[in-house]
């Protein structure tokens, strides 16, 4: 097999992700679909949120980098995105490509407090060894805002190390500001 090899357990949470994701095993009963002429569901927002899954799916589950880059750089620009799709940039900050792990965190950080499902992933996408991917989770869990508070203590550190890069302390105290509560800076 070509490509990145990746860690079994990554492999486990995309086939979880992918089935979540995927279409349902038998079509849903009569009384749970959403009738066409639905107005809340215009066929414009369907087409445009099944886009955005099936582009999470290409970040999470293909073997060529190129492609994940892509579909993850294409999510960078969607707002509002499905649940399902905001997992899966969670998961993607775990990538090997340091491409897509952080484009996966500028759309994280473009999904705002929608993102705070995934601050946990974020926190520890702070360990990253690419300071580039640091920088744009730190911007991130900024962009959540108080949703992000788990994140306090973590972007302190970032903030307060004179040995990290200075483009991530000053993303870190950004985000610390945009957070608040107790710890953030005045």
């Amino acid at each position: 097999m070509f490509g990145p090899r990746l860690s079994p357990s990554l492999v486990l949470l995309a086939a979880c992700v992918v089935s979540a994701c995927g279409p349902p095993a038998a079509p849903p009963p009569p009384e749970a679909r959403l009738p066409a002429t639905d107005p809340a569901l215009p066929d414009a927002d369907l087409a445009r949120r099944t886009l955005d899954l099936e582009l999470a799916r290409e970040v999470l589950t293909s073997a060529d980098v190129s492609v994940r880059r892509a579909a993850a750089k294409r999510l960078e620009a969607r707002p509002d995105l499905p649940e399902n799709a905001v997992r899966v940039l969670g998961l993607a900050l775990r990538d090997a490509d340091r491409w897509v792990r952080e484009s996966a965190a500028r759309a994280l950080g473009g999904q705002g407090a929608a993102a705070a499902t995934e601050v946990e992933r974020l926190i520890a996408a702070l360990t990253d060894d690419d300071p580039y991917v640091r920088w744009r989770v730190a911007e991130a869990l900024g962009r959540v805002g108080p949703g992000a508070g788990a994140a306090r203590e973590t972007l302190t550190r970032h903030a307060d190390d004179p040995d990290e890069v200075e483009v991530v302390r000053a993303a870190s105290v950004k985000a610390l500001e945009r957070i608040g509560g107790a710890g953030a800076p005045k």
